[in-house]
Order: C-alpha cells, then structure tokens, then sequence
C-alpha cells in the first residue's frame, strides 16, 4: 500500500513540474509585414497577444542578438515571400518595448 502511495505521488509530481522540450508557440498568421532598423520589426496576422507584458504588442522584434537570428530571420522572409503562415516562439520584452521572437516554425 505505502509503496503504491509512493508510486502515485511520485507520478502526479512528475506531470505537475515537467516541462515540455518543443517550443510554445505563441502566435501563428502570416507575416503581414517586416520593417528592419537596429531591430527587425514583425506584424504576424491579427497579433494581440502580448505574453511579455511589453509595451506594445502591436508588432514583435526579432534582435540582432537572438540565438539563431539568421535563420529565424531567413524563415520570416521566406514565408512572406511565399504567403506561408508562421508560428511564433515569443519570449520577453526587447529594448524598444516589443515582445522578442526567439523561435519560429513556417506551416504546410
């Protein structure tokens, strides 16, 4: 009885405190525009999430500074070329009040 107790709670804890290893995709649209300065500057379908609490949400950045910049940024560009549709991993608030985009995976 004790050991299946243990085995129980063992398993209930496990589920409460995993974390899943894929990205949480924040938001998905396509990508309506992209405007590039010290930062690029993304516009994905209707955004109004702000998942950061940023002071705006009506646009996402991607830094220059981002793991995988060039290849977040190749994918973006890719997918508007193409009219694909984009999930976005979005994670934090860049130094212009924007959420950052820290992942991205273009569908179909």
């Amino acid at each position: 009885m004790a050991q299946r107790l243990c085995i129980s709670t063992s398993i209930f804890l496990l589920c409460l405190f995993a974390h899943p290893v894929f990205a949480s995709w924040d938001t998905t649209g396509t990508v309506d525009y992209l405007e590039a300065s010290s930062e690029v500057r993304i516009k994905v379908g209707s955004m109004s999430i702000n998942p950061g609490a940023c002071g705006s949400y009506a646009e996402y950045a991607l830094v220059p500074s981002a793991a995988n910049y060039n290849v977040i940024y190749s994918i973006l560009l890719s997918a508007k070329m193409a009219g694909k549709t984009v999930s976005v991993d979005l994670s934090g608030c860049s130094s212009s009040t924007y959420n950052n985009v820290v992942g991205v995976r273009m569908e179909n």
